[in-house]
């Protein structure tokens, strides 16, 4: 669910994502796929259809996914952020999902996944998401500017990092734990100096280690930069 404010600043806009999967993922109700969206603070809704393509099915494969977000930004434009086999995808929106503008914003020889999505000021967008599979597994982060028209946006993103989040095999639990996302999402946001935080889970069952690890990246000399 994304909630925004019209131009005037005085009607609230609720958005939301309704996906295939629901009850936490045991249902799966084929050819859902769309972008619910509410003028009046959500006493009736218009159902437009998801921008892009998704590889969507029961089982979750080849693309793992559950819910996929939409963000608002202070101009009243929303934006939508997925991924699919071909790499991880936004598009926005100036007439509350009527019509989408859509990019490319990163391509990924490994799958990626479970993408977070966040917005503020004029185009100012701040995303996270996972790719790959146990050694190659990693997170990402990423700071988006998106300008006016059809100019592709600037994309920042961060050396990819690793939380310390498995996943421990419940058959065989004397099996080595497995890199995991653990909750799923990496909650982010942006700070003062216009960097970003990100938020993760520490999952770590053969270590008895639990909590959350933040992680603070910032841009220097055209470059993001990484710090724990």
């Amino acid at each position: 669910m994304a909630v925004g404010v019209e131009r005037d600043g005085a009607v609230s806009c609720p958005h939301a994502r309704v996906t295939p999967t629901s009850a936490a993922g045991p249902k799966y109700d084929e050819g859902v796929d769309l972008v619910a969206v509410s003028t009046d603070g959500g006493m009736t809704w218009q159902k437009v259809a998801a921008p892009g393509y998704r590889e969507w099915n029961p089982d979750y494969f080849p693309v793992p996914r559950w819910v996929e977000p939409l963000a608002w930004d202070a101009r009243g434009v929303l934006y939508s952020l997925w991924t699919n086999l071909k790499g991880v995808w936004l598009a926005r929106s100036i007439d509350q999902g009527a019509a989408w503008t859509t990019w490319r914003l990163a391509e990924s020889p490994e799958v990626a996944y479970y993408p977070y999505l966040v917005a503020r000021g004029a185009g100012e967008l701040a995303a996270t998401w996972f790719s790959g599979w146990t050694g190659t597994w990693k997170a990402h982060a990423a700071r988006i500017d998106v300008g006016e028209g059809g100019v592709p946006p600037r994309v920042v993103e961060s050396p990819p990092f690793k939380p310390d989040s498995w996943r421990q095999n419940q058959t065989w639990p004397e099996d080595p734990q497995t890199p995991d996302p653990a909750g799923e999402y990496l909650a982010v946001s942006f700070l003062r100096n216009g960097g970003l935080v990100v938020v993760s889970p520490i999952q770590n069952k053969s270590e008895k280690r639990y909590g959350f690890s933040l992680w603070r990246v910032e841009e220097r000399r055209g470059e993001s930069q990484r710090a724990k």
